[in-house]
């Protein structure tokens, strides 16, 4: 591998401004990957290593395989020094072989039992090279999957040989185990943005669905607050639900996305909700929405709740790999989040 190409990564990185963080992580991410000579086909966002803990970014082979590096991105504080704490438990929970935290203008690396840190906008081709021999993976890395994972159906990091159709008895969730599978099927082989969007809310419009005592009432609703995803409502029960606290409707926005969702697409789906008088509003998120440090999406969503009384819940990928498991359903998940959001819950994430 070529030092000069990760030198070109250096100072473009170095030399060019970011809107956010987010902004900053797909962009540095994407340049490192070509930097490494590595397909951006084994570049994954936000990837669950433990029960609470994301990484912003992994290389491996698949999103539920070892990765060979965990990335964390960060644009907030002082660009001269990198906190590599955060990234060595990272790489230590997720068995990877390297930790890189990445800024603007520095660059920190850990692996094995031995760590380095250098300015970008300085790098010289001897450092360039020692980063090369450390975070370039083995010639057929992403080729070592045995023969049994390759035969095996894999679905948001599911394997779906594996799924218990008897797992998926829910008192106030019934959904077509068969029709959910192909539903997911069909986001994974999405090829266009169109059809990524459409797949994707076609599997939102399954799940709501499957719920006891409520309906998808519309789809691509246009009005004067622009375009409504879903329009779901809730039909009342005898017994007490959680959905008693929040009026007849409630709003879906469907977001099949590489990226996290940010702050102006909380915006406006608060517009939405606002305008047309809704204090429910569910955004399936499959990257989630941006977090940490700085202006974030969850701490608008919390502010809303808090000012408002506007009730804003995420659903990501995670849980819907939960609910492909058989683990969890929507109404539990649903009512999960409704938990957290009320009482301020900070959950790891």
């Amino acid at each position: 591998m070529d030092p000069n190409h990760f030198l070109s990564f250096a100072q473009e990185v170095s030399s060019e401004s970011y809107t956010n963080e987010n902004d900053f992580a797909y962009i540095a991410a994407n340049k490192f990957c070509r930097a490494l000579g590595i397909d951006t086909e084994h570049l994954f966002y936000e990837v669950m290593i433990s029960e609470s803990r994301f990484a912003d970014a992994v290389i491996a082979p698949s999103r539920t395989s070892k990765p060979w590096v965990i990335l964390e991105f960060k644009t907030i504080g002082d660009d001269s020094m990198v906190n590599l704490g955060l990234v060595e438990e990272l790489r230590s929970d997720s068995d990877a072989e390297v930790g890189v935290a990445l800024r603007p203008n520095s660059i920190g690396v850990t692996y094995e039992n031995d760590r380095v840190m250098y300015v970008l906008s300085t790098l010289n081709e001897g450092e360039a090279g020692i980063l090369l021999d450390i975070l370039s993976p083995p010639e057929d890395y992403f080729d070592e999957k045995d023969e049994e994972e390759k035969d095996e159906e894999d679905l948001f990091g599911v394997n779906i040989s594996n799924v218990d159709s008897d797992k998926y008895k829910f008192d106030r969730f019934k959904i077509d185990v068969d029709g959910f599978i192909q539903a997911v099927r069909e986001v994974e082989n999405a090829e266009t943005n169109q059809e990524k969007g459409d797949t994707f809310e076609d599997l939102a419009k399954i799940l709501f669905n499957a719920l006891d005592n409520v309906v998808v009432r519309d789809t691509n609703v246009k009005n004067n607050t622009g375009e409504v995803d879903l329009i779901v409502e809730y039909l009342g029960s005898d017994d007490l639900t959680i959905f008693d606290d929040w009026g007849r409707y409630f709003l879906v926005e469907c977001k099949n996305w590489k990226d996290s969702v940010g702050v102006s697409e909380i915006r406006d789906f608060y517009g939405k909700m606002d305008k047309t008088k809704v204090d429910l509003g569910i955004i399936f998120a499959r990257n989630g929405i941006s977090g940490d440090n700085g202006v974030n999406a969850k701490r608008w969503i919390q502010d809303y709740y808090q000012r408002d009384s506007c009730m804003i819940l995420v659903i990501s990928e995670e849980h819907i790999r939960l609910l492909l498991e058989g683990e969890s359903d929507l109404y539990s998940t649903l009512d999960d989040e409704m938990y957290k959001r009320k009482f301020s819950i900070i959950d790891g994430d």
